[in-house]
């Protein structure tokens, strides 16, 4: 949400949480990974999916 929403950087949002940005990047990258993996199906289903 902060990345995305907010538009913060890794590194503000490291400071933030109080964690790495290595795991910064992680987050971002499995969260991302399971959202489209759930709105694939929608999308499939409306023809919108690449």
């Amino acid at each position: 949400m902060l990345r995305f929403i907010n538009d913060c950087s890794e590194k503000e949002i490291s400071s933030i949480l109080g964690i790495s940005i290595g795991t910064v990047k992680s987050t971002v990258f499995t969260t991302r990974e399971k959202l489209k993996s759930l709105l694939e199906p929608i999308m499939t289903e409306r023809g919108d999916a690449e």
